[in-house]
C-alpha cells in the first residue's frame, strides 16, 4: 500500500510539470476517471479469477500489469528538467520518519479494531499511544524544519487542507459503498461471486464519467466549492438510496443507486484534487498531492473500520439472514449518508485565493498556444 500511496502522488504531482494550466483540469479530470475504469475491471476480473482459479490468482494477476505499467514508464516518460532550484532540496529525514511511524501504527490499530482485536486490548491501546506520540513529535519538528517535508501553513490554508479534508470524507463513502454493495447482493439478493465482483461497475462508469466531465468544465469554469459541496451532496443521495434497499430490491435498482453515488464521487474527487493543486506553487506540488493522497488512504481505513465495526454489531457472530443483513446494511449505507453530509459542511470553507500559481514553464502548452521559444 505504501508503493500505491508514492505512485498515485508521483503521478500526479506530474501534471503541473508536463500541462499548461488551462490544461490542468482536464488532465487531472481523465487521471481520476482513470482510476474509476481501474476499480472497474480490478473487481469484475477479481471475482472471475476467484470463481476459477482461487483467491491467490488474484495477486498472481497484478505481476504482469506491473511489469507492463513499468515498461511504459521506462520507455514513454520523458520529464523535462526543471529549474536548478528545484533540484537542491534538503530532504527532511526527521520528519518524513516520524510522520511514518506515526501514521502507521494508527492505520493498523484502525484495521485490526473491533475485528481481530477489541477497542480495549493493551495492544491496540498502545498502537493508538505510540501513533498519537510519533505525530506529536513531527508537529514539533515540523515548526522548526527549514524546509520541512509537510509545511503546516499547507495543512492549515483553506486552498489544501480543506480539500485534503473533503478528499478523507469522500474516500469513506466510496469505501462503504465499494465494500459492502457486493455483500448486499451475495448475502441478500443472492448472486455469484462474479456477479457481486461487477455490481460495482455502475459506480465506476459514473464515477469516469462525472470526473471527467468537471474536469472538463472546472477548466473553463474554476468553481472548486460549489462543485465539491454539490459532489458530495449528490453521492450522499445515493447512499441514502442504497439504505433503502432490501431483500425485494433487483439489480437494476442497485445499478440505479450506484450510478448516483458514483457521479457524486467523482465530481466531488476531480474538484478537491484540482483545487489542492491550483492552490500552490510547483515546487509543492508534490506536497499538496501526497496530502490528498494520505487524505483518501486515511478515510479508507477509517470508513472501512468504523462501517466494519458497526455492521458486525448490527449482524452478531452468527451467521446472518438475508433480512437480517439487509437491515444491517440499511444502517451501514445510512451511516456514509450522514459521514458525506458532515464533509460537505466541512469543505465549505474551501477558497483558493490565486486560480493558478505556476512560476515553472510546462512541458506542453494549454490548446490553442504555441510552443515556447527555445
Amino acid at each position: 500500500m505504501a508503493a500505491i500511496g508514492t505512485i498515485t502522488a508521483a503521478v500526479f504531482a506530474t501534471v503541473p510539470t508536463l500541462f499548461s494550466p488551462a490544461d490542468r483540469a482536464r488532465i487531472v479530470g481523465l487521471f481520476t476517471g482513470t482510476y474509476g475504469l481501474a476499480s472497474i475491471v480490478g473487481p469484475l476480473v477479481g471475482g472471475i479469477v476467484t470463481d476459477s482459479v482461487g483467491w491467490r490468482g488474484v495477486f498472481y494477476l497484478n505481476l504482469p500489469l506491473g511489469l507492463v505499467a513499468l515498461v511504459l514508464l521506462v520507455t514513454a516518460y520523458r520529464p523535462g528538467a526543471l529549474p536548478l532550484t528545484m533540484r537542491k532540496r534538503r530532504l527532511d529525514y526527521a520528519g518524513a520518519a516520524t510522520l511514518v511511524t506515526g501514521l502507521a501504527p494508527l492505520l493498523v490499530a484502525l484495521s485490526l479494531g473491533g475485528h481481530e482485536l477489541t477497542w480495549t486490548s493493551p495492544l491496540l491501546i498502545g498502537l493508538f499511544a505510540f501513533g498519537v506520540a510519533m505525530l506529536v513529535a513531527f508537529v514539533r519538528i515540523e515548526r522548526s524544519a527549514s524546509e520541512p517535508i509537510l509545511p503546516l501553513t499547507l495543512v492549515r490554508s483553506r486552498g489544501v487542507g480543506i480539500p485534503t479534508l473533503g478528499m478523507l470524507f469522500l474516500s469513506g463513502g466510496l469505501f462503504a459503498t465499494s465494500l459492502f454493495t457486493p455483500l448486499f447482493v451475495q448475502g441478500v439478493i443472492g448472486s455469484s461471486a462474479t456477479r457481486s465482483g461487477s455490481v460495482v461497475a455502475p459506480m465506476m462508469l459514473a464515477f469516469v464519467a462525472g470526473s471527467v466531465v468537471i474536469g472538463q468544465l472546472i477548466a473553463r469554469v474554476p468553481r472548486y466549492r460549489v462543485v465539491g459541496v454539490l459532489g458530495l451532496v449528490a453521492a450522499a443521495t445515493g447512499e441514502w438510496l442504497m439504505s433503502g434497499m432490501g431483500v425485494d430490491t433487483d439489480y437494476a435498482t442497485v445499478a440505479r443507486n450506484l450510478v448516483v453515488v458514483g457521479f457524486g464521487l467523482g465530481t466531488a474527487l476531480s474538484a478537491f484534487a484540482i483545487a489542492s493543486q491550483n492552490a500552490v506553487d510547483v515546487a509543492q506540488m508534490g506536497v499538496a498531492t501526497g496530502l490528498g493522497t494520505s487524505g483518501r488512504a486515511i478515510g479508507a481505513t477509517l470508513g472501512s473500520a468504523g462501517f466494519g465495526s458497526l455492521l458486525v454489531a448490527r449482524v452478531g457472530a452468527d451467521t446472518a439472514s438475508p433480512q437480517v443483513l439487509a437491515g444491517a446494511l440499511h444502517d451501514t449505507f445510512f451511516a456514509a449518508v450522514l459521514v458525506l453530509l458532515i464533509g460537505a459542511v466541512l469543505v465549505l470553507p474551501l477558497n483558493v485565493a490565486a486560480h493558478v500559481r505556476n512560476p515553472v514553464a510546462p512541458l506542453i502548452p494549454a490548446q490553442g498556444q504555441s510552443e515556447p521559444a527555445a
